[in-house]
């Protein structure tokens, strides 16, 4: 004998699982510093965000260049997160500040960085590993 409490649609148990929006990651690699890499994430973020996608930047490092400082024009930046070791405060990556933002897009530059003792992560490459789980990238 069949009871109609026994019977449930699969959807249902499925749906009471927590939902993960893997988000999806590109990385620019070079042969050596300097030859664009920078520039053609730039590039690429400006295109997302006039074809109307969120974009954000997460990180971006210049180098000093003011060509690509003017690639950063106009496009929305996640403030840096201060953190003070050995006396000195050094600006690094807000992890957090970006998965609180929750863009479609988060733009992040310099994965082998080693992070100040006391950030979030060790390395930025642990940092990005963070926001595909959280739909950002």
């Amino acid at each position: 004998m069949k009871h109609d409490d026994d019977s449930r649609n699969p959807q249902e148990f499925l749906d009471l699982l927590p939902q993960a929006k893997n988000g999806k990651l590109k990385i620019y690699l070079g042969g050596a510093a300097g030859v664009g890499k920078t520039n053609r994430t730039l590039e690429e973020a400006h295109q997302l965000r006039a074809e109307g996608h969120d974009v954000v930047l997460g990180f971006i490092e210049t180098h000093g260049r003011a060509e690509t400082a003017a690639r950063e024009r106009d496009l929305e930046c996640i403030p840096l997160k201060k953190v003070t070791y050995r006396g000195v405060t050094v600006e690094e990556m807000d992890v957090d500040g970006i998965v609180a933002r929750n863009p479609e897009f988060a733009v992040v530059d310099e994965l082998p960085h080693t992070n100040v003792t006391g950030s979030k992560h060790n390395r930025r490459y642990q940092d990005i590993e963070e926001l595909p789980d959280h739909g950002s990238m």
